[in-house]
């Protein structure tokens, strides 16, 4: 991830590949914050979440 600075930024890793990996600058002004969630938010929300092998079968 490129460009990330720990004190400016936010870092999303998920535990499984087919998931969107995502870095963004920490938003300052509730404006930024709303354009931040602009940004990141549809990728994340559309994106299915993976159901492990071992509750498929419950």
């Amino acid at each position: 991830m490129l460009g990330f600075k720990p004190e400016e930024s936010m870092v999303i890793v998920p535990v499984h590949s087919s998931l969107p990996h995502v870095r963004a600058d920490l938003p300052t002004t509730p404006a930024e914050r709303e354009q931040a969630w602009a940004s990141i938010g549809p990728a994340l929300s559309r994106t299915p979440i993976p159901v492990p092998a071992w509750r498929s079968s419950v």
